[in-house]
């Protein structure tokens, strides 16, 4: 979820983190879940954006994976960002059910498992998509460009950074993606290297 929208209520957040979206989706209590839920920014106005970062994640997760899938070799960073978005969705609906008045420890609890998760795979998701486009160029800038956007969009995805950093990570994705995916392949289909020696050889011997 981004959390530029919810900082504007200029509150201390009941946490240890700065965005109080982050204290929403790592909650170390149902109590502490509560007090988030229950402070400044209004329940309607979680609730609004919980909803909104369902279509969100469905975006997010078809960028990245469908760019991934395209490119050559990305199908286990395509398929840890669909798992990320999938733990995202976890997460929200966790979120969702606290909403609505259950602020048991067992949901602050899910809540802080899904999130973790969510975090975890899209990071490593990210960091082998971007791994597999780096090894594939031989311009050492191309490989300093491509760790950039990875920690873009890897810390626009977290929540705490500007949502500038995650469209130009998603962005610097898809571009580095769809060169690769176009780039011609060094070994082409068809291709005929000629005649096998040994097979030559051996004819010459028969």
């Amino acid at each position: 979820m981004q959390s530029a929208p919810l900082e504007l209520a200029g509150v201390e957040p009941p946490c240890a983190y700065r965005a109080p979206i982050l204290c929403a989706e790592l909650p170390q209590s149902g109590a502490q879940l509560a007090s988030v839920l229950d402070g400044p920014t209004s329940t309607g106005t979680w609730r609004y954006h919980v909803l909104v970062d369902f279509p969100y994640l469905v975006l997010y997760a078809a960028l990245l994976a469908g760019s991934f899938w395209l490119a050559r070799g990305g199908r286990v960073p395509a398929a840890l960002v669909t798992l990320g978005a999938g733990a995202d969705v976890v997460e929200n609906l966790a979120l969702l059910r606290a909403l609505d008045g259950d602020r048991a420890d067992s949901v602050a609890a899910l809540a802080r498992g899904a999130a973790h998760t969510k975090f975890f795979l899209l990071a490593v998701g990210i960091a082998a998509g971007m791994a597999m486009l780096a090894r594939a160029t031989e311009r050492p800038a191309l490989r300093g460009i491509y760790g950039l956007v990875a920690v873009c969009a890897a810390v626009g995805l977290a929540g705490p950074a500007s949502p500038v950093a995650l469209e130009v990570g998603l962005l610097g994705i898809v571009l580095a993606c769809s060169r690769s995916a176009s780039a011609p392949s060094s070994t082409p289909a068809g291709r005929d290297d000629g005649p096998d020696p040994s097979r030559t050889a051996a004819g010459a011997v028969l």
